[in-house]
């Protein structure tokens, strides 16, 4: 194995700047992709997440983000998490390309319109050759609903699934078929791997569940695959999963098992594994000795700030080791690059403010990579003055282009305005501060649906019609809404 090292960090004051977790790569003609999971809700932190996608030549970067419209830009999700606020969302991505048609599976965790807590694998599609195929995306269904079954009302459920976590898919070529693992019973004693199957890579069956050599605690599963997610005959195969090795999280202390994998195609669905007895043993920890090397890169924080008549920002460069020690970078030796030449300018590591705005900026040092934001305010006003003043709203927006409601999709869709301030920082508002805003909702066609004073969208009927959203700062925009059956 080679040496760790970041290669992908959340670009601050922007969608995804909690985040960039629970990873999934492939790589199509030229690229390595990675998407990932974020949110942007700063007051919940871990909640409404969405799936953000990423791109580079190199696997180690440096990697550029989907903005919505190429790539490079402020990072804009690649499936939008449009449910209730108290839901975690979208997120734990796994992609698949067959036949130049790509399959991206997403978690999505959420609540039905009574409020009810309903988990799926969700399944969207695009076609590959396309380059902009992120922006042309399409919902293709629901690959499995998951929601925990209670078997004490539901007696004659086929299967209790009880806190099923994220999949992984891939396609085995000479049976043509595609297989997903993911683990039931997360982080218990009795926890499994669940294996399942599909003919069209939309919806799937559950064929077994494994419980023979796996380690309890066990969680987040993946099945090793190539780039495009394909397993061909006489590939290697392996699983591997996550585990604390006891019941619960063990701390967040966890080992990773790369165990070998065989699959057998049958007649009939083979069931004999499930219920059977697992591992229960602690792990044992070992510490490395191998050294130390450059981790990670920071510029002495995520964001800097200047006013337009400053001569220079003070940057201070650095690199962290595996150890978490810091070491300083002379400026002369650091790459700065992807910003925006209008607003900074930058000679030998230091940087200049041109004019009012913000702006991206990468920090590169021998292979390590870092996005970080540049803020420039206006002459005659001081930085503290922008930043005390965080809470004036300039700019109020939708997060997407349109919304559609299906008249039996069980998941509730609802509207979270977004709000820019005077220092630039964006800020999604939801049911704990819609009211702090002022904000509220009006459709312009009762008869196509309603929207309740939380943004819930309820379809009435198949059409199309508008929901204006208003500001109490002043502000407000039109989002049309397409209700479908």
């Amino acid at each position: 194995w080679s040496d760790e090292k970041v290669v992908l960090s959340p670009t601050p004051i922007s969608k995804d700047e909690l985040s960039v977790c629970d990873p999934d790569v492939f790589y199509y003609d030229g690229y390595y992709y990675i998407g990932y999971t974020s949110t942007i809700d700063a007051l919940q932190q871990g909640i409404v997440n969405s799936v953000f996608l990423a791109r580079s030549e190199n696997p180690d970067g440096p990697f550029e983000k989907w903005d919505g419209s190429g790539w490079g830009g402020s990072p804009e999700p690649l499936v939008y998490y449009d449910g209730v606020w108290n839901g975690w969302g979208c997120g734990e991505p796994s992609f698949v390309i067959v036949d130049d048609r790509i399959f991206v599976y997403s978690t999505r965790d959420a609540f039905d319109a009574e409020n009810n807590r309903v988990k799926a694998t969700e399944v969207h599609t695009a076609d590959i050759k396309d380059e902009d195929w992120p922006a042309k995306l399409q919902f293709a269904g629901y690959s499995i609903i998951r929601t925990d079954t209670d078997t004490a009302e539901e007696p004659d459920a086929e299967y209790v699934y009880s806190d099923c976590d994220s999949w992984d898919v891939a396609y085995l070529e000479k049976q043509e078929k595609f297989v997903a693992v993911t683990v039931n019973r997360r982080f218990k004693k009795n926890s499994s791997l669940l294996y399942y199957e599909s003919n069209d890579g939309i919806y799937f069956e559950r064929v077994s569940e494994l419980n023979k050599n796996v380690y309890c605690g066990a969680h987040n599963a993946g099945i090793m695959a190539d780039g495009a997610g394909h397993i061909k005959p006489g590939d290697p195969m392996k699983v591997n999963y996550a585990y604390s090795g006891t019941e619960g999280s063990g701390s967040y202390r966890w080992a990773t098992r790369v165990a070998p994998l065989s699959l057998t195609m049958t007649k009939t669905v083979d069931r004999s594994g499930d219920g059977t007895n697992n591992i229960k043993e602690p792990i044992a920890y070992k510490t490395g000795n191998s050294g130390t090397w450059p981790f990670f890169i920071t510029a002495g924080g995520r964001i800097k700030s200047a006013t337009e008549d400053d001569v220079h920002l003070g940057m201070q460069y650095a690199w962290i080791d595996n150890n978490r020690s810091t070491h300083g970078i002379a400026g002369a030796d650091i790459e700065l690059s992807g910003y925006d030449e209008d607003i900074i300018s930058v000679d030998d590591g230091i940087i200049s403010p041109l004019s009012a705005g913000m702006t991206s900026l990468t920090i590169g040092y021998k292979g390590l990579y870092r996005q970080i934001r540049i803020r420039v305010f206006p002459n005659g006003e001081s930085i503290s003055s922008y930043e005390t003043d965080h809470n004036t709203v300039t700019d109020f927006y939708s997060p997407v282009s349109e919304y559609t409601v299906s008249l039996s999709r069980p998941f509730a869709v609802a509207i979270r305005p977004l709000v820019r301030h005077r220092d630039y920082t964006l800020c999604e508002l939801n049911y704990l501060s819609l009211a702090t805003h002022g904000v509220y909702f009006e459709t312009m066609n009762e008869n196509i649906c309603s929207v309740r004073a939380d943004g819930l969208i309820t379809p009435v009927s198949p059409g199309e019609t508008v929901i204006k959203v208003t500001c109490g700062e002043g502000f407000s925009y039109e989002v049309p809404v397409k209700i479908v059956e």
